[in-house]
């Protein structure tokens, strides 16, 4: 794909950001909902949370991974990035460790809109957040909301081995989006806009409010600057437990793992 200026070196140094990260393994019980979200978003993580802990330890604890080649790998490229110990640990704990698999569509116990009152909620609230945007989605009621919401790809399903099933309905990059902005974003691939492409490129503006910029041409959509160490988080999980090389490099679909 193309990067936001140093995305690689995001993507190479991410391990203490993914290691801050829970990855929920949910039960086979669909209708239990998650603990209710009490941080703010865009805060820097200095330290790992005590679920991150409990879920990177034994072989796969910090110390462990990091000791692994493919940890301080500076190389660049599909080869340096897939054919390493540590991508291989990544992709086997959280392949053994994820249990249940949310349904795409509709708001019911299971369904991915389920559980973004809590995984994507506004910090003491029951009410979820726009990913690009910020702005509140009032959850469960929909009479007199202000704007469409749509289940967002982060990476983009067109781009990937998966439809709407298994990493098509992962919590972790489908995300909640207002329609104006996620039709914008399409299919396009992550990259600096701004200030790069005069020609050709749009602000995508909702309500008055510039959330994004898209260039059509050239096929890339830049987010906020507060919301991109989330993306690079995203596609880091996404490339490592879905075994996704398209980051990287181009790869028939057909050839994908399934």
């Amino acid at each position: 794909m193309k990067k936001f200026q140093n995305l690689r070196l995001i993507i190479r140094t991410s391990l203490m950001i993914v290691l801050s990260v829970s990855f929920r393994s949910f039960a086979d019980d669909p209708s239990p909902l998650p603990e209710q979200n009490t941080m703010e978003r865009h805060i820097d993580c200095t330290s790992l949370s005590d679920q991150a802990k409990a879920y990177y330890n034994g072989n796969y604890a910090y110390d462990k991974l990091s000791a692994l080649k493919g940890a301080s790998d500076t190389a660049s490229g599909y080869t340096a990035m897939q054919d390493n110990e540590l991508y291989e640990a990544l992709h086997t704990l959280m392949d053994e460790t994820q249990t249940f698999f949310p349904t795409y569509s509709g708001y019911k116990a299971g369904a991915l809109a389920y559980y973004w009152n809590r995984t994507d909620a506004v910090k003491d609230s029951l009410d979820f957040i726009g990913f690009y945007s910020d702005i509140v989605y009032d959850y469960p009621s929909q009479t007199g909301k202000k704007f469409n919401m749509e289940r967002e790809h982060i990476w983009p399903k067109s781009r990937a081995s998966y439809n709407k099933q298994f990493g098509g309905s992962d919590l972790h990059h489908l995300r909640p989006s207002v329609s104006e902005i996620n039709q914008a974003k399409s299919d396009h691939e992550f990259g600096n806009v701004q200030g790069l492409y005069p020609v050709g490129s749009e602000d995508v503006i909702f309500k008055d409010t510039v959330y994004a910029w898209v260039n059509d041409g050239k096929d890339i959509f830049e987010c906020k600057d507060d919301v991109k160490g989330d993306v690079a988080m995203i596609l880091l999980y996404i490339y490592c437990r879905w075994e996704q090389p398209n980051l990287y490099t181009r790869t028939a679909t057909a050839q994908l793992p399934g």
